[in-house]
């Protein structure tokens, strides 16, 4: 998973992956398709959280955001499998498509609705207790300082962790979020194009 994940597929798959890529994704039908983001964002954190979350990244009040991360111009790990000339020709377009942009904000918002329901949840029994049934093992012996800083507020390593976490739950923005065949045979990946979301 981690060898041969850190490989790249040949340099003319590649061409053909943006090129693919370009066409089916630079342009504003599909940069307003990806606002779809929004109620998937509902769905797993609340409507209440949701909304929330939109009118707050729409104003500026995130907490956190994709730069924290050092996501601002990432999408998802299957479009940034390509590099050179390709990549630059793809990036533009998504760029001038507004598809880019859409998707920072979808990203955003779901940061911001995931922050908005850890933090409600970090101040009851209840909610605690939901907590360490999701994310007790991940944390172990950081998970009462995770809760504590949750229900101050803050924002620490470990919250920022944990909305890390909740991203990667609704997109693949990393290869550890990838299937391990993907990650496998580099040259294979342009089988995944495009449906690594799904998966």
């Amino acid at each position: 998973r981690f060898g041969a994940g850190e490989q790249s597929p040949h340099r003319h798959l590649q061409t053909l992956k943006a090129v693919s890529n370009t066409i089916l994704l630079g342009n504003p039908i599909a940069a307003t398709t990806q606002l779809g983001d929004l109620f998937v964002n509902a769905y797993r954190f609340g409507g209440r959280n949701a909304f929330k979350g939109v009118l707050e990244t729409i104003t500026g009040k995130n907490v956190v955001n994709v730069k924290d991360f050092g996501l601002e111009n990432h999408i998802s790990q299957d479009l940034s499998d390509v590099k050179g000339i390709a990549q630059t020709v793809q990036d533009t377009l998504f760029r001038v498509s507004q598809f880019s942009r859409v998707d920072r904000f979808g990203k955003n918002s779901l940061l911001q609705s995931a922050w908005n329901k850890n933090t409600a949840l970090a101040k009851s029994e209840k909610g605690i207790q939901k907590l360490k049934e999701e994310y007790g093992g991940a944390f172990g012996k950081e998970f009462d300082s995770l809760v504590n800083d949750l229900a101050e507020g803050k924002v620490s390593e470990n919250s920022k962790l944990l909305l890390f976490m909740e991203l990667t739950g609704s997109q693949p923005v990393t290869l550890s979020d990838m299937p391990q065949k993907y990650l496998e045979a580099p040259n294979g990946r342009i089988f995944y194009s495009l449906k690594s979301f799904g998966l």
